[in-house]
């Protein structure tokens, strides 16, 4: 067994036992428990922390801890064990042995010094042994179901517990057992607050749903309403969740109904506030309209609430001062008696309606939901597509998603699912708020049935905004009554002393405690994985929250003195308040709490956190944000978050409400969004089985189109005389990480003309494409040569810019020359997109090291895309000098930018949305493409779309001369030619319309182009790359292809120096083909062979 704990660190544990709970003599017993204490509660005072119970279950909390958490116990016994770890651990050194060689009052000497030192780990490791070993000790039950420690503190399990639970607590579940792959349309993560609206909203939609939930579904008769069984079932590692420091617990529900199963019942709207600060959807009609359905759904009321003890004492006090104070709407059919105070274990009688009583059932009754528990996700998978397809889970199995993923598993979960899927946005995680809480207790007369104070009624039934909201300060903090088992509430108060402790228990019964709630500001946390992938909570309270907490927590404690109070305890670690609370005296208490202040340094007070939100964020940017408006993943299509994550910043208020309003909204608009494309899934299959096998013909064609490349970049020596020679600009990466390099010819320190070619190489599109290109010289500089031939583009030596200075930028990004990884950015898969970064890392060198006055940009291909959306950047970080684009074969459709890659309408056999794998959303989205800037302007919201050329080109402001075919072979290959499955080619009216598609673009971006000068020149050939060799030489004779007479060098030169540029239909630099065919579907220009 892995929690074992053998030899020397056992009796090591149990000198710490024996220290924070140490065995009384009956005498001292007596004497501080009263002459009129029972024999019981002598008998509890007597016994000490060494029981078997607590050592077992010790044992088990270390199966849970994450593995580093686990280490560092053992390793803390480890050291404890020694005499020179005791030292290091403690301060003290014990004269001979380790901590277990001290008797118990050097020992408690000892660990005092731990929670008072000045050095932070032992604080920490001082909490944390604390925090864990008095919960054990306090919660464990023997076989008679009772701990010896209870009656000290005068509590008992309520006899409720012993009455059957009704029939309606359970439900008959639609589960799915032991099958190894599931399929169905939405496959939804987590059953909380989100996941069970989402389950409920999209099953009566239709649409085939599997909730998937780690925890457990417990019957209602397994519940026994005990802290230590209902923390192992239900609470995110039997409730040991803690800060990476260590100052902070945290306490999240891990069973089915998530949150919702566990949570304290307090049912808050939204304020306006808040939804005013975080804008759509979280505002207006339909935000509210949501909260009320909600409210109602759930049953929320506040009419016939009653208070319990502590409940009654924070409204009676905030009634004396004058201050806010209202009763919490619960969603509770009853609040008292000691059923409502067992719903944190469980709600064994069904008292709330939880997600597993209201919109699970919901959504099992429509006979469109399947359950499966005690599953693990891992990650999710994708397709062929890059969509979010499948879910990984740790027991081996796999869930299908035909429609879309749903990841409702929490605000810690959720981002560490994204996080080991590879989902490349380094918001994953960020912004983490969690409404840290701190305690102040109020020690009042004995309640008159002598029950420990909060064992009776709902737990948190009464709310002050005393100082929370504020107009100056939106970011305050609420004061409410915790729900405080004895365990938790004696692990989590200062420990100052064994016999302190017992105190501590003969006091249990006197505490009313309060809780300020902070609306964390600032950056928050952030959630990150460890080495075996799950999640690990870093978080730091600013210096705002530390002042407003300190304020509220004043507030609290003025307010239990004006309920009647004797006296006023902090939880502060290493030096608590403790101080008479005497209404006159309010200054007092005042000062001495804000001498302490609130985590002035980790781990000097208590803090814990029941609200997790805000790691995967909803915006409008994805530079600041993990999803989008509908929360979908910007980086992974398919993939949908639905529940407390998704918040901008803190809610202020408990977040049940809120969460489940926004998955109304966010279901409602998935369930509408997969409802159009249901109209569509046929034609997306036949796209995808189009676009396969135009892949295949691809790779058929492979050995040619390597030759071709081969050619293309030809090794020479360094010293020939057509020679590029390599430079290494480590600024930007390659696929693989590699140093990207650009060739230059040998500079010519007196010529200021400069020509720049983006060399092509496609584009990849699916993770295992781009894994496999980085292999290789399109994805790796690895294996580049020091120099290479210019070649017959517009760098060869025999053409007109041979005099020129020429530049080369070898294509190895993966992207369109437009991806913006850096090399500290996260990177995609493990790879870098960086094409965009490479133009600006080279540009930013030349400029530094030559004076630039004239500039053709010019590439083909992949490199005519780069062209495209590169040229007025480079343009504007050459400021002076005069530039010219000339992209070639990057013109792709459609013409209209509202069209979003819809086909020619006159071919209805053609998919509605064939390329929606290239499409700019996707693309865009999967490079974090650059965009020209001012076609995002113009576009605003349709901004994506700019990484198409013939959008983009519109708005170009630098001079552009475009070379096109008229039938550019790879569009039509890859997304555009239909009827495939017929056979190779296509037809020839499909043939005629695409080129007159091509015509009609050209003519209206000469039209309506922001460039000084557009010009084109349009070959009639079929083939992608249009004829821009300079030297022919393939022809024989040797020729170039022509255009109405005209080379494209001859050309482009002519264009360069010409002062006559009209942007209009007549435009003389407008030069398209004017051959004549048998029909518009054939090429006519006789020199279509290519370079």
């Amino acid at each position: 067994m892995v929690g074992v704990i053998n030899g020397r660190s056992r009796e090591t544990l149990y000198a710490l036992l024996e220290t924070l709970v140490p065995s009384l003599d009956e005498k001292t017993a007596r004497a501080i428990a009263g002459e009129s204490a029972s024999e019981a509660v002598v008998a509890s005072l007597m016994q000490s922390g060494r029981q078997a119970e607590a050592v077992a279950a010790i044992e088990r909390a270390l199966e849970v801890l994450l593995a580093h958490e686990a280490r560092d116990f053992r390793v803390a016994l480890w050291l404890l064990g020694t005499r020179l770890g005791t030292l290091a651990l403690t301060g003290c050194l014990p004269p001979f042995g380790g901590f277990g060689a001290w008797e118990v009052g050097e020992r408690e000497t000892a660990l005092l010094s731990m929670a008072r030192s000045g050095v932070g780990q032992r604080r920490k490791a001082f909490n944390a042994l604390k925090r864990l070993l008095l919960a054990v000790i306090i919660s464990s039950t023997g076989e008679d179901g009772t701990n010896p420690h209870w009656a000290a503190a005068g509590f008992s399990l309520p006899k409720a517990l012993f009455r059957p639970p009704p029939k309606s607590a359970d439900y008959e579940w639609p589960t799915v057992e032991n099958e190894k792959s599931v399929t169905c349309d939405v496959a939804i993560v987590g059953s909380g607050c989100g996941a069970g609206v989402c389950a409920a909203r999209l099953a009566a939609a239709g649409f085939d749903v599997v909730v998937l939930e780690k925890g457990e579904i417990v019957a209602a008769d397994e519940l026994g309403g005990d802290e230590a069984s209902a923390f192992a079932r239900l609470y995110e590692r039997a409730g040991l969740v803690t800060t990476s420091c260590g100052s902070m617990s945290i306490l999240a529900g891990a069973t089915f109904g998530g949150g919702s199963t566990v949570n304290w019942s307090c049912s808050l709207r939204t304020p306006p506030i808040v939804q005013n600060e975080w804008g759509f959807p979280f505002c207006g009609e339909r935000f509210e309209a949501a909260l009320d359905e909600v409210s109602r759904r759930l049953g929320v009321q506040e009419r016939d609430v009653v208070h319990n003890r502590p409940n009654a004492i924070l409204f009676k006090g905030c009634e004396v001062l004058g201050v806010d104070v209202a009763t919490a709407p619960q969603n509770l059919e009853k609040t008292d008696g000691p059923e409502p105070w067992l719903i944190p274990y469980g709600d064994r009688f069904g008292l709330k309606r939880s997600t597993p009583r209201t919109y699970l059932r919901d959504a099992a009754k429509t006979g469109n939901c399947r359950v499966i528990s005690r599953c693990e996700v891992r990650r999710v998978l994708r397709d062929a597509a890059g969509r979010a397809a499948a879910l990984e889970c740790l027991d081996g199995r796999k869930v299908l998603a035909r429609r879309a993923v749903v990841l409702a598993a929490g605000s810690l979960n959720t981002p560490a699912i994204l996080l080991r899927s590879g989902v490349p946005n380094p918001n994953i995680g960020r912004s983490l708020r969690l409404h840290p809480v701190t305690p102040v207790v109020g020690v009042f007369e004995p309640p008159p049935n002598e029950m420990f104070a909060i064992g009776d009624g709902a737990p948190m039934t009464v709310v002050s905004r005393a100082q929370a909201f504020k107009e100056d300060d939106p970011y305050g903090a609420l004061i409410e009554v915790p729900h405080g088992p004895l365990a938790l509430s004696i692990a989590c108060k200062p420990w100052t002393g064994g016999l302190a402790l017992k105190k501590d228990l003969l006091l249990a019964k006197r505490l009313s405690p309060l809780v300020v709630l902070q609306r964390d500001s600032g950056d928050g946390g952030t959630v990150r994985l460890d080495a075996d992938g799950l999640p690990v909570v870093d978080y730091k309270i600013n210096d705002h929250d530390r002042r407003s907490m300190t304020t509220a927590l004043v507030q609290a404690a003025k307010i239990l003195a004006a309920a009647g109070a004797r006296r006023i305890l902090t939880y502060h670690l290493a030096d608590p308040v403790d101080v008479p609370a005497r209404r006159t005296e309010d200054h007092h208490i005042e000062a001495e709490i804000r001498r302490r202040g609130v985590a002035s340094r980790p781990n000097d007070i208590t803090l814990l956190s029941a609200h997790q939100m805000g790691t995967c964020k909803m915006g409008t940017d994805p530079a600041t944000s993990v999803v989008d408006q509908r929360a979908q993943s910007w980086e992974l299509p398919g993939c949908y978050v639905c529940d407390a994550s998704l918040f901008p910043t803190a809610s202020g208020v408990n977040p049940m409400l809120t969460t489940m309003a926004l998955a109304t909204i966010v279901s409602d608009d998935l369930a509408e969004t997969l409802s159009k494309q249901s109209d569509q899934d046929d034609d997306s299959r036949r796209a995808l089985r189009w676009i396969r096998a135009r892949r295949r013909l691809r790779l058929r064609r492979a050995a040619v189109l390597a030759a071709v490349k081969s050619e293309t970049l030809m090794p020479v020596d360094p010293g020939a005389s057509d020679a590029l020679v390599r430079f290494d600009v480590p600024e930007a990466r390659c696929l693989d990480g590699s140093a990207f390099a650009y060739y230059m010819s040998t500079p010519k320190p007196k010529v200021t003309d400069y020509a720049i070619y983006l060399h092509g190489g496609g584009l990849c599109l699916e993770p295992i494409d781009c894994a496999e290109r980085a292999k290789g010289d399109e994805g790796s500089s690895n294996n580049w040569t020091d120099a290479l031939a210019a070649g017959d583009n517009v760098l060869s030596i025999d053409g007109p810019f041979a005099n020129w200075n020429r530049v080369l930028l070898r294509y190895c990004s993966g992207d369109t020359w437009t991806g913006t990884d850096r090399e500290t950015a996260k990177s995609r898969f493990g790879l870098f997109f960086a094409g965009h970064q490479m133009i600006n890392a080279t540009i930013d060198r030349l400029r530094r090291q030559y004076n630039m006055s004239r500039v053709l940009v010019a590439g083909g291909s992949a490199g005519g895309v780069g062209v495209n959306v590169n040229c007025d950047f480079i343009a504007s970080k050459l400021e002076g000098a005069q530039v010219w684009c000339s992209p070639q074969s990057g013109l792709f459709f459609p013409d209209d930018v509202y069209a979003r890659w819809q086909q020619i309408l006159n071919f209805p056999e053609v998919p509605k949305e064939p390329a929606s794998v290239v499409a700019s959303e996707y693309v865009t989205r999967y490079f974090d493409s650059f965009v020209d800037e001012s076609c995002a302007r113009a576009l605003g919201d349709d901004w994506r779309l700019c990484w198409t050329a013939n959008v983009a080109l519109k708005y170009v402001e630098t001079p552009v001369f475009l070379a096109q075919n008229a039938w550019d072979e790879w569009q039509l290959d890859y997304v555009l030619c239909p009827r495939l499955d017929l056979g190779d080619d296509c037809p020839d009216d499909y043939l005629a319309s695409y080129k007159n598609k091509t015509l009609v673009t050209i003519y209206r971006l000469a039209t309506a182009s922001f460039s000084a000068s557009f010009g084109a020149w349009i070959p009639s050939c079929y083939a992608h790359t249009a004829d821009t060799c300079l030297v022919p030489a393939k022809r024989s004779p040797p020729r170039p292809t022509l255009v109405q007479g005209n080379s494209y060098s001859d050309v482009l030169v002519d264009w360069m120096t010409s002062s006559n540029h009209n942007n209009n239909p007549s435009n003389p630099w407008l030069l398209i083909d004017d051959c004549v065919s048998q029909n518009d579907a054939t090429p006519c220009n006789p020199d279509c062979a290519g370079c």
